[in-house]
């Protein structure tokens, strides 16, 4: 299906069969690692120490082996989540055939969000609160660096890497020349987090070129 840039038009991403397949699934098991880490709160009052303080005062009596700072079904449900999300995001804007200011801010802005959170929430929380372990799930390689070790040079690799996906996000909505290969570039450093970002990247890139 061709693609158009008018602001207001619907259009496709354009996935092929066999990547549309691929994040169709993603977006299928996103709902199992939502299901799952519900699960985690409905049988434990201290689901993860991931966050410290954070429970359902009332939970059913069953009990669950702990992996890592967490219960088993949080610990696989955030680490199938950390890595389905990308393609959940995919699913949905080629499902919903988002005008291309939709698509940006979906596939670029999103993530880039996300990962500024977090990189937040473990500079503010984890790593001064929880002692860092290399079993914690993390959307971003940088970012598991950083929450696994705890060590300032990660941290500030990971900020940087966030700070340029803030760059990548303003380049999309200004339309600069080298939006698509700041897109690229955030994605790449991003894994898996940025995977979107390197699809809508590249595909800025090929327009540009054809």
């Amino acid at each position: 299906m061709s693609v158009t840039d008018s602001p207001g038009h619907r259009t496709s991403i354009g996935l092929s069969n066999r990547l549309s397949n691929v994040a169709s699934v993603g977006a299928r098991l996103s709902g199992v690692a939502v299901a799952l880490i519900v699960i985690a709160f409905l049988t434990d009052p201290t689901p993860t120490k991931d966050l410290p303080g954070v429970g359902l005062p009332v939970t059913l009596p069953v009990s669950q082996p702990d992996l890592g700072h967490s219960v088993a079904s949080y610990f696989v449900g955030m680490w199938l989540f950390e890595f389905t999300f990308p393609l959940l995001l995919l699913a949905a804007s080629d499902r919903f055939e988002l005008a291309e200011p939709w698509q940006r801010r979906l596939l670029v802005g999103l993530p880039v969000a996300y990962m500024t959170t977090l990189l937040a929430y473990c500079s503010l929380v984890y790593v001064p609160l929880v002692s860092p372990a290399p079993l914690g799930p993390a959307a971003t390689a940088v970012c598991y660096a950083f929450c696994a070790t705890g060590a300032p040079i990660w941290g500030t690799v990971t900020a940087a890497v966030a700070g340029l996906g803030a760059l990548a996000w303003v380049s999309a909505e200004r339309d600069w020349a080298r939006q698509g290969w700041l897109a690229v570039l955030f994605g790449v450093l991003s894994l898996p987090l940025g995977v979107p970002a390197v699809y809508w990247g590249y595909r800025r890139v090929r327009r540009k070129t054809v």
